[in-house]
This record gives structure tokens, C-alpha cells and sequence, in this order.
């Protein structure tokens, strides 16, 4: 279904109310640049979720989805006539196919996307997609956008570069807004609490069934030498990297499980 989309929904206007989290996350200062405000998200984190063979594979299926149906260009004066020439310029000189998989994977993961256009004459001759997670919003007290500060740094050791849009040379889209914070509701950060999990859990099965035990509680008796205990921890460690390495102890000590080995079976389960 196709509509027109109000002046209204093109344009926010400030109000006199205050926008959400703006003093707790803002730099202060009175030009534009120093506006900032920060995301309270780590996006970071958030690209890290991709990495996860499962949620990678639930995103790229959703996407898939969300393309199938394609998409048209319509006639501003009768949107009921598509406008091809303006869907093959699109496609061709902004290779809009690549830029909306682009910003649809931004919006999804992140609920956030930023897209420069740039114009020559009032007319936009390249389209290009801003790294979300290096993104910041130039905003005053009210809601007002003053502009976008990409905060750029490829290491800890390299100084930090920013590069400054305009409110016209960037668009940022956010699906999900509930309060006045302009970056919206990044709802995905709930995913980043279960693959967490689920990594944990993944990693104590591993290591579950590749010692064939849970921890074991030692207990050193009889001995009257701690260089004899610290040989002993540091051969244990040294097992834990060279599973094949031979553990020789001096002395009487005594191992024992920390939980019941039936257990196991219960873990197992998990696993099918």
C-alpha cells in the first residue's frame, strides 16, 4: 500500500519539552558540534550478535523476506503511476539493490541508520550509508537536530577523527522510537542477554564433555611444602592446555566432584 507522507511526518519540530536522557548523556556547549549526543547503546556489541551462526542466519531470513515483495518508485504527483525511469536511475547510479540490503541490516540489527546525500545544485547525485556504530546526533534540549558527528578511531592508540553532516546531508531512520530519545528503542539489546547466555552454556558443555567431568575439588594432605602446591596448581594448569601432558605429584591428594555425575545426563540433553 501506498501513501503520501505528510509534511508532518518529513519534518520533527522541536517542542518545549525536553527530550529524553539529554543531560545525562549530553557533552554540553553552545555550537553545533559540541551538542552531542552520545548513544547510550554500544552498537559495537550489537554487530558483534552477527557472529552468532543462529542469529546470523534468523537476520539474513527476515531480510530476505522483507526484499522479496521489491520495491517501486512512484510519481509524487500520482502515486498510483510507478516512475521507471526514476526506479532504473536507482538502481544504477545509487546501486540501490546493495544500498537497501545495506540499510534494512542496519535497521534491524541496530534500529538505527544513517545514509549521506550528496547534492549538487539541490539535486542528489550520490547516496551512501554512514557507519551506525560510530554515529552521533548534534541535538539541542528541545528535540531540535543540529546535525550528525561520525566519531571515527581504527585503534586505542589513534587519535580520534570526526566528520560533521548537516541536518540535509544526512538521514537517520529509526523504526522504533517510544520516547523523545532521537536514537529510538534499540530493542535487540534483550538478544545480546540470551546469546550471551547461550555462548556460556555452549562453552560449559564443551568443556563438559571434553573432561568427561565437572570441576574438581582437590584436596592436599600431608604436606609440609608450598613450592610442592604451587608445582602441583601450575601442572594442572598446564593439563588444561596440553591434554595429553602427564601429571606426576609428590605426596597424598585426593580429588572429588563437585556436583553429583548423574547430572550429566541432564546436560546432555541440551545438546540434541
Amino acid at each position: 500500500m501506498v501513501r503520501k507522507i505528510s509534511s508532518g511526518e518529513i519534518v520533527a519540530k522541536a517542542s518545549r519539552g525536553l527530550i529524553k536522557d539529554y543531560f545525562v548523556e549530553n557533552a554540553g556547549g553552545n555550537s553545533k558540534e559540541s551538542k552531542l549526543l552520545q548513544p547510550t547503546t554500544d552498537f559495537n556489541q550489537l554487530l558483534k550478535l552477527m557472529d552468532e551462526p543462529t542469529f546470523n542466519t534468523e537476520v539474513n531470513a527476515l531480510l530476505d523476506g522483507l526484499l522479496k515483495p521489491g520495491w517501486r518508485i512512484v510519481k509524487r504527483k500520482n502515486i498510483s503511476d510507478r516512475d521507471l525511469d526514476k526506479e532504473l536511475e536507482f538502481k544504477r547510479k545509487f546501486r540501490g539493490s546493495k544500498l537497501l540490503r545495506q540499510l534494512f541490516l542496519n535497521l534491524i540489527i541496530f534500529r538505527n541508520a544513517y545514509i549521506e546525500a550528496v547534492a549538487k545544485r539541490d539535486v542528489v547525485e550520490e547516496l551512501h550509508m554512514l557507519e551506525t556504530t560510530e554515529m552521533n546526533i548534534n541535538v539541542d534540549m528541545h528535540g531540535e537536530v543540529l546535525g550528525y558527528t561520525q566519531v571515527h578511531q581504527s585503534g586505542p592508540f589513534v587519535k580520534k577523527q570526526t566528520v560533521f553532516f548537516t541536518p540535509t546531508e544526512c538521514v537517520h531512520l529509526t523504526p522504533s522510537r517510544i520516547t523523545t530519545n532521537p536514537y529510538g528503542h534499540v530493542d535487540t539489546r534483550a538478544i545480546m542477554q540470551v546469546v550471551d547466555a547461550k555462548a556460556k552454556l555452549d562453552n560449559f558443555i564443551v568443556n563438559l564433555f571434553t573432561k568427561n567431568s565437572y570441576r574438581k575439588l582437590w584436596n592436599i594432605e600431608e604436606t609440609d611444602s608450598s613450592e610442592n602446591v604451587k608445582n602441583f596448581i601450575a601442572t594442572l594448569k598446564e593439563g588444561a592446555v596440553y591434554t595429553d601432558k602427564d601429571i606426576v605429584i609428590l605426596g597424598k591428594i585426593a580429588s572429588s566432584l563437585i556436583r553429583d555425575p548423574a547430572e550429566l545426563q541432564m546436560f546432555s540433553a541440551l545438546t540434541n
